[in-house]
C-alpha cells in the first residue's frame, strides 16, 4: 500500500472521521504520518474514529507504521490512534513525537487512547513509542499494547505476542483511572519502560503488566526521579500472571511518595508482583541517590593567608580609634540599621565657620573665647587641676602643658 502523508497546521479528526493504512492480502499496509501544531481527535460514541494502521482478517502482510509529530495531540471522548492486527500478518509500530499528549475519556464504545493489538490470531502486536515533554492519560483513557480487547463486543484474543510500551516523557499523570497496560492471554509477554523526572498516579490509576491463563506476565521498568500517588487513590503499579510466572517489576527513583510494596493488592496504592497459581514476578525498588555530579570538588592545598590580612597601626605610633554612630543591632529586628546621625547642636555651616575664623582673629584671650561670642568653639586640648578638677581648652596648648592630654594624639612614654 501506499504512504500517506499529512502536513498541515491543525488535524481535525472527528464524527466517525478515519485515516487508516491498512492490508487484507499478502502484501504490507502502506504508512501514515502527520506532522503538525496540533492534531485533535474526538470520538462519538457507537462509532470508530481515529488514525489505524493495521492489518484486516485474513491479512499475510505487515500492518502499517503510524507517526506522528506535533506540538500537541488531543485524543478525546473514546477516539484512539491504533496500530493492530487480526491475523497472521504483524502489526507494525506506532510512534508519538510531541511536546504535550492528552488522552482524555470514553464513550460507550471505546477508550481514548493510544493502542497496539494483536487479536484473533498469531499476529505479533505492535509496539508503542512516546516521547513528550508532558503526557496526561485520564478520565478512563489508556495506552495499551495488548493481545486482550476491551471493548464491548470484543473479538477473539490472539496468540501472538503483544508488543512493548516504551515511554519517555518529562512529566507523567494518570488521573482518574487512566492507565498504561500491556496484557496477554494466551501469548507471550508484553513490557512496560518508562522514564522522566515525575510520575503521578492519581484516583485509581493503573500501570498494569497482567498475564492471564497461562501467558506469562510482562515486565515493567520505571526510572523516573519521583513517584507521587495521591492518598487514598487505589492506585496500582503491578506485574501480575494468573498461572503463568508473574513479570518482573523494576523502579529506580529517587522519592517514591504514597505508595509501597505489598503481596498482593489492596484498597490502598499498591506496588506488586504475583501469581495467582504460579511463580510470582521479582520487585527491585532502588531508591538510592547518586550526587556524584552535584557536588563540587574542594581543593587540596591551603592558602596562606598572611598577605591577605591587613596589618594594624603599633600601640606605640600614635594610632587612632574612631567610633562613628551607634552601631550593632537595631532595637527593631525587622529594621535595617540606620545610617549614623549627626547632632544638630555639633553641626557647623560654613558661615558658622567663617565667623569662628573672625572672632578668633580679634581675640587674646588664650584659647578661651569672650563672653558676648556668638558661636561656641571646640576643644582642642584638656588638663587636670591639682584638686582633680578638668579644664578643657580651645587652644592646644593650655597653661598646665603637663597634664595635658590631646584627644587624637598620644605621645609614646
Amino acid at each position: 500500500g501506499g504512504k500517506i502523508l499529512l502536513n498541515v497546521s491543525h488535524l481535525n479528526i472527528q464524527n466517525d472521521g478515519e485515516v487508516i493504512a491498512s492490508t487484507d492480502g499478502a502484501g504490507d499496509a502502506g504508512s501514515i504520518e502527520v506532522t503538525a501544531d496540533l492534531i485533535q481527535l474526538r470520538g462519538q460514541d457507537d462509532t470508530t474514529t481515529g488514525i489505524f494502521g493495521a492489518v484486516e482478517q485474513d491479512g499475510m502482510g505487515q500492518g502499517g507504521a503510524v507517526s506522528l509529530s506535533a506540538n500537541e495531540i488531543r485524543v478525546q471522548q473514546g477516539a484512539q490512534i491504533v496500530t493492530g492486527t487480526q491475523s497472521p500478518g504483524d502489526a507494525n509500530q506506532l510512534t508519538v513525537n510531541s511536546n504535550q499528549v492528552i488522552l482524555d475519556g470514553t464513550n460507550n464504545f471505546a477508550s481514548s487512547g493510544l493502542f497496539a493489538s494483536a487479536l484473533v490470531q498469531d499476529g505479533s502486536g505492535g509496539d508503542i513509542i512516546l516521547n513528550a515533554e508532558r503526557l496526561i492519560v485520564r478520565n478512563g483513557a489508556s495506552i495499551a499494547a495488548s493481545n486482550v480487547s476491551e471493548s464491548p463486543f470484543p473479538p477473539p484474543p490472539g496468540s501472538g505476542p503483544a508488543g512493548n510500551i516504551a515511554i519517555n516523557a518529562a512529566r507523567i499523570l494518570l488521573q482518574n483511572q487512566g492507565t498504561i497496560t500491556a496484557s496477554t492471554q494466551v501469548g507471550e509477554r508484553g513490557n512496560i519502560n518508562l522514564s522522566g523526572e515525575l510520575l503521578v498516579l492519581d484516583n485509581q490509576s493503573q500501570i498494569i503488566a497482567n498475564a492471564s491463563q497461562n501467558a506469562t506476565g510482562g515486565n515493567i521498568n520505571i526510572n523516573v526521579r519521583n513517584i507521587v500517588a495521591t492518598a487514598g487513590g487505589n492506585s496500582d503499579i503491578s506485574a501480575n500472571a494468573e498461572r503463568g510466572q508473574g513479570g518482573n517489576l523494576n523502579i529506580t527513583s529517587q522519592g517514591v511518595y504514597g505508595i509501597e510494596f505489598r503481596p498482593t493488592l489492596t484498597p490502598g496504592n499498591d506496588i506488586t508482583a504475583s501469581s495467582q497459581f504460579g511463580q510470582a514476578g521479582i520487585v527491585t525498588l532502588d531508591t538510592s541517590t547518586d550526587t556524584t555530579d552535584e557536588l563540587g570538588q574542594l581543593p587540596s592545598e591551603t592558602i596562606d593567608q598572611s598577605d591577605r590580612v591587613a596589618v594594624g597601626c603599633p600601640a606605640d605610633k600614635g594610632a587612632n580609634f574612631i567610633a562613628s554612630g551607634r552601631g550593632g543591632l537595631p532595637d527593631n529586628l525587622s529594621y535595617q540599621v540606620q545610617s549614623p546621625i549627626i547632632l544638630n547642636g555639633f553641626e557647623r555651616t560654613l558661615s558658622q565657620q567663617a565667623a569662628q575664623r573672625r572672632v578668633a582673629s580679634n581675640t587674646s584671650v588664650l584659647g578661651r573665647q569672650k563672653k558676648n561670642s556668638q558661636y561656641p568653639v571646640e576643644a582642642k586640648g584638656w588638663s587636670v587641676a591639682s584638686n582633680g578638677r578638668i579644664h578643657v581648652y580651645a587652644d592646644p596648648s593650655p597653661p598646665n602643658s603637663l597634664t595635658a592630654q590631646n584627644c587624637l594624639k598620644r605621645r609614646a612614654g
